[in-house]
């Protein structure tokens, strides 16, 4: 996925898992890190993933 098609979705509920994506991210991972399994952050609403 390109960032320009992260922009043209207009959906940003999702964004920083999308821009993820752009640098080659795992899908995997991007999805553990959603589901909270691999998010390193304490507090609620932030994404941490240390690589």
């Amino acid at each position: 996925m390109a960032i320009t098609e992260i922009d043209d979705k207009r959906d940003y509920s999702n964004f920083i898992y999308d821009f993820l994506g752009v640098y080659d991210i795992a899908k995997a991972t991007i999805t553990k890190l959603g589901k909270g399994i691999n998010n390193l952050s304490d507090v609620d609403g932030e994404v941490y993933l240390k690589k």
